[in-house]
């Protein structure tokens, strides 16, 4: 089973240096890039990780 990581950054550079840092650690990383905050929300919320959160932080205000 991979982790999936979400990197924003809109540095080319920086990206490919992530992507060859992950690649040679071996980890079962899946890198998801976004080059900026709209794009990595949006990848978020199609992964369903934004809907998830936003559900269990309106839960904690109710008190439940």
């Amino acid at each position: 089973m991979s982790t999936e990581v979400l990197l924003i950054d809109d540095g080319e550079g920086d990206v490919r240096l992530t992507r060859e840092t992950l690649r040679e650690s071996k980890l079962a990383i899946n890198l998801n890039v976004a080059t900026d905050g709209v794009e990595g929300l949006a990848n978020l919320r199609r992964a369903g990780v934004h809907a998830q959160r936003q559900h269990c932080s309106n839960q904690q205000n109710r008190g439940s």
